[in-house]
């Protein structure tokens, strides 16, 4: 399976004296450490050589935000590649806003040729509306994704529903 975020988070760290746009060898993933490691490698030791703010990448209107910083041209082109040639893809937590153009674009053209019962979307909708909204947010995008490919009880019960690891189901 291959994870990639599109959107940066906060633990993307630039190092320090770098210029904006970042290149892609200047950023970083870095989050506090815990336990023992703590001990070993205190967190500050790492910090002292970043920059005191993290790299936050909202989402983007149009592609050309993209392009103006290398680690997202390079994750999105990835993305773009893998989707494309997906079997099944899964998204889980993402709610497909309206304002998020760039990520529209890109699962339009990317999951063209997919069909939409190969789309399952995992969500946590508080009530009917919600679970409405949702499915027609996504299906504006991608086509007819039937009902039963929707999970809006939350991603802990949609895993709770898998079958388990090794079985023929």
């Amino acid at each position: 399976m291959l994870l990639l975020k599109l959107h940066g988070s906060v633990n993307w760290w630039a190092r320090r004296g770098y210029a904006k746009p970042f290149a892609l060898d200047a950023i970083v993933h870095h989050h506090g450490w815990e336990g023992i490691s703590r001990r070993l490698f205190p967190s500050d030791v790492v910090a002292r050589h970043l920059e005191s703010e993290p790299v936050l990448v909202p989402p983007v209107l149009s592609k050309s935000d993209l392009v103006a910083q290398p680690v997202l041209r390079l994750v999105w082109t990835l993305a773009f590649e893998h989707l494309s040639r997906a079997e099944a893809v899964t998204f889980i937590g993402y709610s497909f806003p309206a304002t998020d153009t760039a990520a529209r674009v890109l699962f339009t053209e990317a999951l063209a040729d997919l069909p939409p019962e190969d789309i399952t979307v995992v969500g946590l909708e508080p009530d009917e509306a919600g679970v409405t909204a949702l499915k027609a947010r996504y299906r504006d995008v991608l086509g007819p994704i039937p009902d039963a490919c929707f999970f809006t009880d939350g991603a802990q019960a949609w895993v709770q529903r898998l079958p388990p690891p090794g079985s023929l189901a």
